[in-house]
């Protein structure tokens, strides 16, 4: 009769025991799957995080110039750019969008001088690789970024006017 109670207790142990193992094994594999797709998230968005940043920022830019006629793609210093053009107190400024030297710059200036300024003359905004505009027909503009890693990313955006109209004398 000892013997049989003692082989009940040793199979109710034992039989806890694997019980707790499997949960135990059970949720090991859940973190580790779920910090494997988390790290494959993670380095998917840091690949992806300058191309889409940088179309995200020239996009708004050119949002905020409103007038598509103001907005036409350029070279500056020998460099595809992108030109947003505004008129302030009767002085023609514009904004030039380029790659340079690893990063995506901005330069201001009024319109008269900038043919005498260079590309390092501009602030980098972002880091990146390249960047490319390309209008395509009269009103679509098309903006590819290509980042620190490779990746790239391209983005359509319609302008409201067709370069040269609507611009003041």
């Amino acid at each position: 009769m000892r013997k049989l109670r003692h082989c009940r207790r040793l199979v109710d142990i034992l039989s806890v025991s694997a019980l707790l193992f499997i949960l135990a094994a059970g949720s090991i594999l859940v973190v580790l799957f779920g910090a494997s797709a988390f790290l494959s998230a993670t380095a998917r968005m840091e690949r992806s995080f300058s191309s889409h940043t940088a179309l995200a920022y020239v996009t708004n830019k050119i949002r905020h110039f409103g007038d598509g006629g103001a907005v036409y793609p350029d070279h500056f210093g020998g460099i595809p750019s992108l030109v947003l053009e505004q008129w302030e107190e009767g002085q023609l400024y514009q904004t030039w969008l380029y790659p340079y030297d690893g990063s995506l710059c901005e330069l201001f200036a009024r319109a008269e001088n900038v043919e005498h300024l260079t590309p390092d003359a501009g602030r980098a905004v972002l880091a990146l690789e390249g960047f490319d505009f390309t209008l395509c027909g009269d009103r679509l503009l098309l903006l590819t970024a290509y980042g620190e890693s490779g990746e790239s990313g391209e983005i359509y955006v319609s302008l409201l006017s067709a370069p040269g109209e609507g611009r003041p004398p």
